[in-house]
């Protein structure tokens, strides 16, 4: 794009509300890293998976309803206390240890989830009628994403889906949460 029809928009930027959090919220910082890094990966799986990390990191942790969390509560001090039977380093010490971030790991929704949700809104507040398509890429990326590294593979027409989709969905949530509405810059 030239000069020209790009100054526009970056003063446009640097006058934004929202420009600090580039600098102060760290989640963002690492993944406007993971955004530049991309464009630096050679091949596309490398491309799609560094994409799909930076929707996770932008999505925050949200917590299970309370009903399920105090049932964890209760199983992380079961578990807490389990534990003090047998010595640190022991199988099943080993085993307990690892049950119990299990259980604590279940105190928040799914990754899926709470990507969806936060897409979902970020965009919203930015660009309403965008925001279901955006998180419904969103959420396709992820699940593609969760087929190749568990399966180690994708087909090449799930692959270039899953790229296109994590590339248009992390534009748009980085741009939104900027306060810059998607639509606006050329893709």
């Amino acid at each position: 794009m030239p000069i020209d029809r790009l100054a526009p928009h970056i003063e446009r930027a640097l006058n934004l509300d929202g420009l600090q959090l580039a600098y102060t919220d760290e989640r963002l910082r690492l993944a406007f890293e993971l955004w530049t890094a991309y464009h630096r990966e050679h091949s596309l799986r490398a491309k799609f998976l560094t994409l799909v990390m930076a929707l996770e990191v932008l999505s925050p942790p949200i917590s299970k309803h309370e009903v399920a969390i105090a049932f964890t509560d209760r199983w992380n001090a079961e578990l807490t206390a389990a534990m003090q039977d047998f010595a640190r380093g022991s199988d099943e010490h080993d085993a307990l240890e690892s049950l119990r971030r299990e259980v604590c790991f279940r105190r928040d929704r799914s990754i899926r989830g709470a990507l969806r949700a936060h897409v979902l809104n970020v965009v919203n507040q930015c660009e309403p009628e965008s925001g279901t398509r955006i998180a419904a890429l969103a959420v396709r990326a992820y699940d593609l994403r969760g087929a190749l590294v568990h399966e180690g593979r994708l087909g090449s027409a799930d692959l270039s889906e899953g790229h296109q989709a994590a590339r248009e969905s992390v534009r748009a949530l980085l741009l939104a949460m900027l306060g810059i509405p998607p639509r606006l810059l050329p893709a």
